[in-house]
């Protein structure tokens, strides 16, 4: 029935009817055309997606990869299982520790029976005083003997400065190294010291200050002292004679010239 009023309309309108054909024709490719451009960009949205979410994946990996790298612990030895210490510098710590274990040879060592009280300082307070002197150590025992000599009068004359006024100790008495040897010496270490395959010698004392060492040393002082100042007064009372003298001889000498010219 609807092909008969559609037919009648077609008839009525003047249509001719391989028009009508071919306008449905047209019809079914477009819309062929709209299906197929809407697969495309489908197609075409699916394939550009895919590498943004491969490269997501391939960040994320990363990351990953990344944070399992340093939460790893230091490499094991795949004999004995325990961490390797990690290397500075080139240098690995354990081959650091095995070179520090030799000893330099410029390094001294020392005995074991070596006396503590070579490393006292000079101790200067109560009645008695102390005063340690050690020598370097020298390639023989006459070397080390001579410096040590040396260093004991160089240590009896800064005492000696310390307890007076800055006076020297060779202006008090006479210094020797025998009367060290009889009045100062207590302690005396006699010992030798290995530097690589090299064997040293050194030699140290205590020199002791008793009260009767402070008294003679004061009282050399004090003598000093009354013999500076006799000899200052000594030197003005000959000052003022000779001024005196020079002045009696010009006022005899004036006294005469007025006379002279008086008569």
């Amino acid at each position: 029935m609807n092909t008969v009023h559609h037919g009648s309309f077609v008839a009525r309108c003047g249509i001719p009817q391989c028009r009508i054909s071919q306008c449905r024709i047209s019809q079914c490719r477009i819309s062929r055309c709209r299906i197929l451009t809407a697969i495309m960009a489908l197609m075409i949205a699916i394939h550009l997606a895919v590498p943004v979410v491969s490269a997501n994946e391939s960040a994320q990996g990363v990351e990953k990869t990344a944070e399992k790298v340093e939460d790893r612990p230091a490499d094991t030895d795949a004999d004995s299982g325990k961490a390797e210490p990690k290397a500075k510098n080139g240098v690995r710590k354990d081959a650091t520790v095995a070179e520090l274990s030799v000893a330099p040879l410029d390094q001294f060592e020392y005995p074991d029976d070596r006396p503590k009280w070579l490393h006292e300082p000079p101790q200067l307070d109560g009645d008695v005083h102390h005063w340690v002197v050690v020598s370097s150590p020298a390639e023989t025992r006459d070397e080390s003997v001579e410096e040590l000599g040396r260093l004991q009068r160089a240590a009896l004359m800064r005492y000696v400065e310390g307890q007076t006024e800055n006076q020297s100790a060779n202006e008090i008495f006479a210094v020797t190294d025998q009367w060290i040897e009889d009045n100062l010496i207590t302690d005396r270490y006699v010992g030798e010291v290995k530097q690589g395959d090299t064997l040293l010698y050194e030699d140290a004392v205590k020199l002791t200050f008793d009260k009767g060492v402070q008294s003679e040393i004061a009282y050399a002082s004090k003598r000093i002292q009354v013999r500076d100042r006799l000899a200052a007064t000594g030197v003005l009372v000959a000052g003022g004679l000779c001024c005196l003298m020079i002045g009696s001889l010009a006022t005899g000498f004036l006294g005469r010239r007025v006379a002279s010219s008086v008569k």
